[in-house]
C-alpha cells in the first residue's frame, strides 16, 4: 500500500492496474481505471446478489443507538475478516481495546497488492518485511491517518495460526508476532498455534470436521475459538456462556454508512442480549467480521449464528455486530478489503470500509 499502492485484478483476460504514492492517495480522485472498475462492478449480474432459491429475509432495521461502553469495543475477524480487524485495530486504536486474528497477519501485509496478498501473506513470507510494515504504520501516524500508536500499549491481542492450515501458512504466524510485539506488550498477546486445523474457524461442535476447508468455514475441532477471543479481550471480568435467543438477532441496514464504492453488503447482522435491549447501561460492543465466501449472500446468516459468539454475549451483556462484505468482479469471494479493491487507503482511517465500519460503532455506541 504504501510502497507500491498498486492494485492487480484479472477477470478472464482482462487486467485492471491502479497505482499511487502513499501521499497522493489521500488527496487525488481515484484514477479513471478505477472508476472504470468500479462501474463495471456495479453493473456486473453476479448470480449470489439474485435473491432466487434463497430464504425471505426479515426486513432490515436501522441501525439503533444503543449506548454502549465506548470504553470496550473489541473486535476480530477470521482470514479476510482478519486482516481487517488488524486493520480497524491499528488504524482506530483509540477505539478498540482488543483484536483477535484467526488465520489472518499483519497489518498492510498485502501492500495493496493481489499478488502479494495471494503469495507472501498466504502461502510464504520471504517478501515480507516486518520493519518496513512498523515504518509505513509509524508514518501514517504522522501523516494522522491512524490514531497515535502510543494507544496500542493498552490493547490486549488473541492470535490463531494452525500449524495445519494450507491456505494461511504457518510461517505468517511468526510475522504476526513480531509486527504485534512492536506496539503491543507481549503479556497483552495471547497465541493459540497447538490446534490442529484446516483453514478456518473453530467452533466446539458446528461445521465440517476440524481437517476440512470447506464451506461454511466453521469447524467442529471441540474448541471454542470465539469464547477464547472474547476472555482474551474483557480481561479482568468473569464472562458467561449461556443459550443464544433466536429473536435477538437482528438485521440491520449498514448502507447508511458507505457509498457504492466501498463494495460493502446492504445489510449486517447485529447481537443484542436481552439485559442490552432492555436498557442496560455499559453493555461492551464486539465486532465480528467474516472470512471469503462467508458472507451473507452466500451463507444466509450462518457465521453470524454459528460462530459461537451470541452465546457468549448473551450471559455476559456484550452486543456483537457482524458487518459484510459482498462479491464483486474485484472481490469474488466476498472478502473484506485487505488489498486495496475498494481504493488505496483501504489499512487507514480514511479507506471506505473503515470509515463505514467505524460510522456503525458511532451509532452503536450513541446515547
Amino acid at each position: 500500500m504504501f510502497r507500491r499502492h498498486s492494485l492487480v485484478l484479472a477477470f478472464s483476460a482482462v487486467f485492471f492496474t491502479t497505482s499511487a504514492s502513499y501521499s497522493q492517495s489521500q488527496t487525488q480522485p481515484p484514477s479513471s481505471d478505477q472508476t472504470l472498475i468500479q462501474a463495471v462492478d456495479q453493473w456486473w449480474p453476479w448470480p449470489s446478489n439474485s435473491t432466487k432459491d434463497k430464504p425471505k429475509a426479515a426486513a432490515p432495521q436501522k441501525m439503533p443507538a444503543l449506548h454502549l461502553d465506548s470504553q470496550s469495543i473489541t473486535v476480530s475477524g477470521i482470514s479476510a475478516g482478519a486482516y481487517m480487524a488488524t486493520q480497524l485495530q491499528m488504524a482506530y486504536s483509540a477505539t478498540f481495546t482488543g483484536v483477535g486474528s484467526v488465520a489472518g497477519g499483519p497489518w498492510n501485509c498485502a501492500d495493496g497488492t493481489v499478488w502479494q496478498a495471494q503469495t507472501n501473506c498466504m502461502n510464504t513470507t520471504s517478501n515480507i518485511n516486518v520493519q518496513d510494515l512498523v515504518s509505513d504504520l509509524r508514518a501514517a501516524e504522522r501523516a494522522k491517518d491512524v490514531d497515535t500508536l502510543d494507544n496500542l500499549k493498552r490493547i490486549r491481542v488473541y492470535l490463531y495460526n494452525s500449524d495445519t492450515d494450507g491456505v494461511v501458512r504457518p510461517p505468517i504466524r511468526k510475522k504476526n508476532i513480531e509486527f504485534f510485539e512492536h506496539f503491543v506488550p507481549k503479556a497483552n498477546i495471547k497465541v493459540e498455534q497447538d490446534l490442529r486445523s484446516a483453514h478456518g474457524f473453530p467452533t466446539v461442535d458446528y461445521g465440517v470436521e476440524c481437517g476440512l476447508a470447506q464451506s461454511p468455514y466453521l469447524m467442529k475441532c471441540n474448541y471454542d475459538t470465539a469464547g477464547e477471543i472474547l476472555k482474551q479481550m474483557y480481561p479482568g471480568t468473569t464472562l458467561k456462556k449461556t443459550k443464544m435467543a433466536a429473536d435477538s438477532l437482528y438485521v440491520v441496514d449498514q448502507s447508511e454508512f458507505s457509498d457504492d464504492g466501498a463494495l460493502l453488503g446492504a445489510n449486517a447482522y447485529l447481537y443484542v442480549p436481552k439485559a442490552c435491549a432492555q436498557g442496560r447501561s455499559n453493555c461492551r460492543l464486539h465486532v465480528a467480521l467474516h472470512g471469503c465466501l462467508q458472507a451473507d449472500e452466500t451463507l444466509n446468516d450462518v457465521f453470524a449464528v454459528h460462530a459461537g459468539y451470541n452465546e457468549w454475549a448473551e450471559g455476559s451483556d456484550i452486543v456483537v455486530l457482524y458487518p459484510q462484505a459482498r462479491k464483486s468482479m474485484m472481490n469474488p469471494n466476498g472478502c473484506f478489503d485487505w488489498f486495496g479493491y475498494a481504493g488505496a487507503d483501504y489499512a487507514v482511517k480514511s479507506g471506505r470500509q473503515m470509515r463505514a465500519i467505524k460510522g456503525m460503532i458511532d451509532r452503536l455506541v450513541s446515547p
